[in-house]
């Protein structure tokens, strides 16, 4: 007679160390009451998977807001504070663009996150690099009025990419016109966007 069957294989069991990094990190966020966070899993080194919790929603939301009122105040400082400066053509093409919205001589002037989720940075993007995967890709409303030229606010779509590092985001990357099949139209268009050393010299003149 034949003997029994060996046992199927069990099934292959989560990397010991992540199922006790994202224990800990989940015990954590329950003592402190972590309730705007988004967790990340990354790797902290050669072949080590691991996890973190940063901050979340709010984070983006309260940086979009002082980015809006430095221009409105024409605070360059401010403007640029929040603006990752390790890539320093992406750095010099956000002064532009203050620079550019600045001489728009807007009336009002705001930035809102209305697409938290919707975007995904490419596998490929050397930001996932550079923050060890903390990035997020996502959906804003811009919202301005040119004094002299518009009556109601105009609304625009604006695809930012946002890095996490030293308890923060920053601003490092956005997309451009055409960089992307999957982007809202008109994003990427935008006349204030910094490209080179153009500028923009007030507001436009509309023609039939």
């Amino acid at each position: 007679m034949y003997g029994p069957l060996p046992a199927p294989p069990r099934p292959p069991r989560p990397h010991r160390g992540l199922r006790v990094t994202l224990g800990v990190l989940l015990v954590v966020a329950l003592i402190l009451g972590v309730g705007d966070s988004v967790l990340f899993r990354r790797g902290l080194g050669a072949g080590q998977p691991g996890a973190a919790f940063v901050a979340g929603d709010q984070g983006l939301i309260d940086l979009l807001g002082r980015r809006a009122a430095a221009v409105t105040r024409h605070d360059e400082g401010a403007f640029l504070a929040d603006v990752d400066q390790e890539d320093p053509r992406f750095a010099e093409r956000q002064r532009t663009e203050y620079t550019n919205l600045v001489a728009l001589g807007l009336a009002s002037f705001s930035l809102t996150l209305t697409e938290p989720d919707r975007y995904r940075p490419a596998n490929d993007s050397p930001l996932l690099r550079r923050y060890g995967g903390l990035v997020r890709q996502v959906g804003v409303t811009v919202r301005y009025a040119v004094t002299g030229v518009d009556t109601e606010p105009e609304a625009e779509p604006w695809v930012p990419t946002f890095g996490f590092a030293h308890d923060r985001w920053l601003l490092a990357g956005e997309e451009t016109a055409g960089g992307n099949s999957h982007l809202p139209f008109g994003a990427g268009g935008q006349p204030w966007e910094g490209r080179g050393r153009s500028a923009w010299y007030g507001p436009p003149t509309w023609s039939w």
